[in-house]
C-alpha cells in the first residue's frame, strides 16, 4: 500500500510540475490594424497580415502563444512602456527617439517613404517641405515627425 501511494503521489507531482514546465507563455503583440498588408483586421474580425502571420510563425517555432492587440499607432509605445502589451511586431520604423525608449530587433523589412502625385501634376517636394501644400499623415509615425 505504501509503495502504491508513494508511486501515485510521485506521479501526481511529476504531472503537476510537468504541466507547469510545459505550459505555454502567452505574449501580447500590439499592432496597428490600419496598415495592410502588414497588419489589419479581416472580415471575420481576426487580426491578419504579414506581421501577424510572421509573429504567429515565430511563436509556434519558439513554443509560445501570441495574442495580437489592435490599437492606435500613436499609443503603441506608451502601451508597451505601460506593460499593457509585451511587444510590437507591426512595421515600426527605427528612430533615435524610439531607440531611447524601447529595444529593437534586427530589422525584418525596409520601407522607403516617397511622395507621389498624379502624372502631369505641378506639385513638387519643395512645395510640400515649405508647407505650401497640406498633407495628411498618421500621428506618431516617423513620417509625421520628419515633416514637422
Amino acid at each position: 500500500m505504501f509503495r502504491m501511494t508513494t508511486l501515485v503521489a510521485a506521479l501526481a507531482l511529476v504531472l503537476a510540475l510537468g504541466g507547469v514546465a510545459f505550459a505555454e507563455k502567452t505574449y501580447i503583440n500590439g499592432i496597428d490594424a490600419n496598415y495592410p498588408p502588414f497588419a489589419y483586421v479581416d472580415k471575420s474580425g481576426k487580426p491578419a497580415g504579414f506581421d501577424v502571420e510572421s509573429m504567429d510563425w515565430i511563436a509556434k517555432k519558439m513554443g509560445f502563444k501570441v495574442t495580437h492587440q489592435p490599437m492606435d499607432w500613436d499609443g503603441i509605445i506608451p502601451n508597451l512602456l505601460a506593460k499593457k502589451i509585451d511587444m510590437v511586431c507591426s512595421g515600426m520604423s527605427i528612430t533615435e527617439e524610439r531607440r531611447q525608449k524601447v529595444n529593437f530587433s534586427n530589422p525584418y523589412w525596409n520601407v522607403k517613404q516617397v511622395f507621389i502625385a498624379k502624372k502631369g501634376s505641378t506639385l513638387n517636394t519643395d512645395q510640400i517641405l515649405k508647407g505650401k501644400v497640406k498633407l495628411g499623415v498618421q500621428r506618431g509615425t516617423s513620417e509625421a515627425e520628419a515633416l514637422q
